[in-house]
């Protein structure tokens, strides 16, 4: 069931409609993405509200990137290691 709720960012109250069970997830998000817009504002206070948003949601963007290739990496080491342990354990089952 959808339900709607308003988050803030930047000052600003935005009305979303979302599923119940993701309110909490997509607040987090939403503050979340309002500190990344805060700090890029602090620190760059002459930029428009646009390239604020389009920098943070740039950096968010390359933090997801980040963390999709560290997954992708360690799926890839675990993948190799099972290949070991499996020629490892054939090695010895056949040594026999």
């Amino acid at each position: 069931m959808e339900k709607s709720i308003r988050v803030r960012i930047l000052g600003r109250e935005y009305g979303l409609r979302v599923d119940e069970n993701d309110e909490e997830l997509t607040k987090g998000i939403a503050d979340y993405l309002d500190v990344k817009m805060r700090s890029f504002r602090d620190a760059h206070p002459d930029q428009q509200d646009i390239t604020t948003a389009v920098i943070a949601g740039l950096a968010v963007t390359e933090e997801l990137f980040s963390h999709q290739n560290e997954v992708r990496e360690d799926k890839d080491r675990v993948a190799r290691s099972l290949d070991e342990l499996s020629d490892l354990l054939d090695t010895v089952l056949y040594a026999s």
